[in-house]
């Protein structure tokens, strides 16, 4: 079973150009040209209009499927994944299938290829980007706009546009990376927000696929801000954190090969179970 999307915003991101080779295949990450609105991840071999289903996304909000997994938990394939690795890692974190398309490695030989200390370099990255969006305090935002806003934007493998779908709509829409760190900025500080996350992961919950790596992790968000915060962030992120309790998502972070220390996307699969 392959997941499905339901919203997404997309990087339009100039990722450069880059190689990795997975079982003796060459695979090049081409960028977009500047009226672009997608860039593409392409092998040589691919017709244009695979290209156009291999997009870099920023934010993606998960399918009705992905919540019935959880519910039930229909454990994926765990015998692709070393769950050993950390055995406090929620079942929740495997109950939605990870393979999205024909090109998926699996943790297992992903670990054969980069090892696992290039693997625990994306994931400590993944980590760091969502506590630095998630975990703060409006008084040190306010303190230090400069630097919140910076460290933001350093995580994006591009400094150009995202585009894509936004939360609430399917039309086409973009945004800068500078615009989006100073509205998480704002919402800090306009609703004197104190949000605190955690974050739950582990080397063997990173994976390939559509030639990206991908980080997935399970955050716990809690919030203190009232209910206009909780409405905003809704519509920033289409996280439904209510005032004052924790909320759960399933989520995961994605790279591009040789660059640990930078993102090309957030996908938000589904709000889990526990809360």
């Amino acid at each position: 079973m392959r997941r499905k999307n339901k919203k997404k915003l997309i990087q339009c991101a100039a990722v450069g150009l880059a190689a990795v080779i997975i079982g003796g295949t060459a695979i090049t990450i081409h960028s977009c040209g500047s009226d672009s609105k997608k860039s593409s991840i392409t092998q040589q071999t691919q017709s244009t209009e695979d290209q156009k289903k291999k997009s870099p996304k920023m934010f993606t909000w998960s399918d009705d499927q992905n919540k019935k997994n959880i519910d039930t938990y229909d454990i994926a394939d765990q015998t692709t994944y070393d769950a050993k690795k950390n055995s406090n890692l929620s079942s929740e974190l495997f109950a939605i299938p990870f393979a999205m398309s024909d090109t998926y490695v699996t943790n297992k030989r992903l670990t054969e290829v980069i090892g696992e200390k290039q693997e625990k370099a994306y994931v400590d990255n993944a980590t760091d980007f969502v506590m630095d969006m998630f975990n703060h305090s409006f008084r040190d935002v306010l303190a230090d706009q400069d630097g919140f806003k910076n460290t933001l934007d350093n995580y994006w493998y591009s400094s150009q546009s995202l585009c894509g779908e936004s939360a609430d709509s399917t039309e086409d829409e973009t945004q800068s990376v500078q615009d989006m760190s100073n509205e998480l900025l704002q919402w800090y500080i306009d609703n004197e927000v104190i949000m605190e996350c955690k974050v739950s992961t582990d080397t063997c919950m990173m994976f390939q696929d559509n030639y990206r790596y991908y980080v997935r992790m399970e955050i716990a968000l809690t919030m203190h801000g009232g209910k206009k915060a909780s409405s905003e962030l809704k519509k920033l992120y289409n996280l439904d954190v209510k005032e004052g309790k924790t909320a759960y998502y399933i989520v995961e972070i994605e790279s591009i090969p040789s660059s640990p220390n930078k993102i090309t996307g957030i996908d938000i699969l589904t709000k889990a179970k526990a809360e």
